[in-house]
């Protein structure tokens, strides 16, 4: 998308920019959508985290589950005949 940018840009200035500088333009685009995406979308979600806890954040209050798995049984093989 970043490049596509760039060769429109140059398209549009009827102008070719050498290698060197078109790289250098596509890191600092590439940076800079990277930075603003950072403050305007994840930023605010990141945000968000601090009204929601993790269900089992200390060890100690982790609780078991009500279910058992079963265990397998020496002898079957992995198509449990």
């Amino acid at each position: 998308m970043v490049r596509t940018l760039v060769l429109k840009g140059e398209f549009a200035l009827h102008c070719s920019i050498p290698a060197l500088i078109n790289v250098a333009l596509l890191i600092a685009i590439t940076l800079g959508v990277s930075v603003c995406s950072y403050m305007l979308i994840e930023r605010p979600f990141l945000a968000l985290k601090r009204y929601f806890e993790p269900r089992h954040s200390d060890p100690a209050t982790k609780r078991e589950p009500d279910y058992v798995l079963p265990t397998r049984r020496a002898g079957l093989d992995h198509a449990g005949i």
